[in-house]
């Protein structure tokens, strides 16, 4: 799933200042974030702030996704044609969601949702858990990393789909990046902040038809990486826009990236789509259940980040 600013913003949930404006992004089917003022991945002095986190409670009464705006079954699959565009370049793209199977998390059935991009030649997949309840979307389980597993659970989307305020999808700061980005032997620090909200019911036209009672939901996510070896920290804001129709799920899907002189956008919309086992019940049964890990490349905030951040 599912964004860039100056030096002077402030962490949302800290009050602490900002670092230098620079970029990141992230695939919207994912994840703000701000580092602490704690230095590098060696850790830190600062105490974390209370998360403004909206956490995960499966289970429990909700008011459902009243027209099915986001059906998931096994079986179900989505394709998406669409552009990315990287300054002044732009390359076609060919998107396949599928719903393959499910597999444990913890004792919970989750959906596994996987997502294959073919772009420039190559294919990027991503894996994920999924679990819906009457509360609304949850990510169990992604990549099989540090900093992937530092991040579940968390909700994708909340129920009801409403025009209002946003929730706080995620707020960690602090977390082990996973990778020694500067080469002084310390791991880099990584902190991110979340906001998900319902924008408005919009008509959306794509290649599989006309919806004319799309959900709008828009996703911002901040990142901070900060290097050990010299305190310098980079910044990125990714802005992601989906829309839902009812019992048909994802129709178009756009992201922006902007940091360090440098654009990364997308563009996606349905050409085709296919209903799974129960159709557009939007709960799936008698699957097959995987485990193991889930496959995944990295999202191209994490990749740039990298490229940023590590040592010159």
């Amino acid at each position: 799933m599912m964004q860039f600013h100056d030096a002077a913003k402030t962490n949302r949930s800290s009050g602490k200042v900002a670092r230098p404006r620079l970029l990141a992004a992230a695939t919207w089917a994912g994840t703000v974030l701000v580092l602490s003022a704690c230095g590098g991945g060696g850790g830190g002095d600062a105490a974390p702030a209370a998360s403004a986190q909206v956490p995960v409670t499966l289970g429990t009464a909700g008011p459902g996704d009243a027209q099915n705006h986001l059906p998931l079954a096994v079986g179900h699959s989505w394709q998406f044609e669409g552009t990315i565009t990287e300054g002044a370049n732009s390359s076609p793209t060919s998107t396949t969601v599928t719903i393959p199977s499910t597999r444990d998390v913890g004792g919970a059935t989750a959906l596994v949702l996987r997502e294959s991009v073919v772009a420039g030649g190559q294919t990027t997949v991503i894996e994920e858990a999924l679990v819906k309840d009457a509360n609304g979307v949850a990510v169990l389980a992604a990549a099989d990393d540090v900093l992937s597993k530092a991040l579940v659970p968390y909700w994708e989307l909340r129920f009801p789909l409403t025009a209002g305020a946003p929730f706080v999808q995620l707020d960690k700061t602090g977390l082990d990046f996973g990778e020694d980005l500067d080469g002084d032997g310390r791991n880099e620090l990584v902190s991110l902040y979340s906001s998900v909200q319902v924008v408005g019911v919009e008509s959306v036209t794509v290649p599989f038809g006309t919806f004319p009672t799309a959900v709008h939901v828009r996703r911002v996510l901040e990142l901070t990486v900060r290097r050990s070896s010299d305190g310098l920290a980079f910044d990125a804001t990714e802005t992601g826009d989906a829309w839902f129709a009812p019992s048909v799920g994802w129709v178009q899907r756009k992201s922006e990236l902007v940091g360090m002189g440098e654009k990364l956008s997308s563009l996606e919309r349905l050409t085709a789509y296919t209903p799974g086992s129960l159709g557009s019940a939007g709960a799936s049964q008698g699957a097959t259940s995987t485990t193991g890990s889930t496959l995944a490349t990295e999202p191209a905030w994490r990749r740039v980040l990298r490229a940023s951040a590590s040592a010159r």
